[in-house]
């Protein structure tokens, strides 16, 4: 914040070139003090919004890296997921698609009246889903919409306990 006597020789300077151009001044001295007075604090201020922005920036920077870093967790546990999880245990969406995906075997087949040896291709028959179980693909998607139910109602819980005591102290 500027000092008294530096307002004061700004507004005499001021005063001086005025007068010296042929007027005198219009505005008195303590405006002029105001408006310094007004402009250290607003430069205070800016200042101060510009410390707490950057702040804020590395702040952001940071849940940035580590949303990143979540999701990659993500992406490696969904891939040690499918390692494990049998590819046909997977329900089929059409016909065409079970008939491409269903496991063929190659067995030689025994020799023909003719001499000639082939190949016989098996392949096996889709399952038939039985409607009274749910699917593994729906009970995984019942247990995401509790867990992620779970997660909303422990959050919520918990930022009405930390705010309703500072609500409570501005009452």
């Amino acid at each position: 914040m500027k000092s008294q006597p530096q307002s004061d020789a700004v507004a005499q300077t001021t005063a001086r070139s005025t007068a010296s151009a042929g007027y005198a001044p219009s505005v008195p001295i303590t405006v002029y003090r105001e408006l310094a007075a007004e402009l250290q604090a607003t430069k205070t201020l800016l200042d101060s919004m510009n410390t707490q922005n950057q702040q804020l920036a590395r702040h952001n920077q940071h849940l940035r890296q580590e949303i990143e870093q979540l999701a990659q967790s993500a992406i490696n546990l969904r891939q040690s997921a499918e390692a494990f999880q049998p590819s046909w245990n997977l329900p089929p969406q059409s016909p065409e698609a079970a008939n491409a995906r269903s496991p063929r075997s190659w067995r030689p087949e025994t020799a023909s009246p003719g001499g000639e040896r082939g190949y016989v291709i098996e392949q096996a028959e889709p399952r038939s889903r039985n409607r009274s179980q749910p699917s593994q693909r729906e009970m995984s998607g019942v247990w995401l919409v509790l867990i992620i139910a779970a997660i909303v109602i422990t959050a919520f819980g918990a930022g009405f306990l930390v705010v309703r005591p500072l609500l409570s102290q501005d009452r």
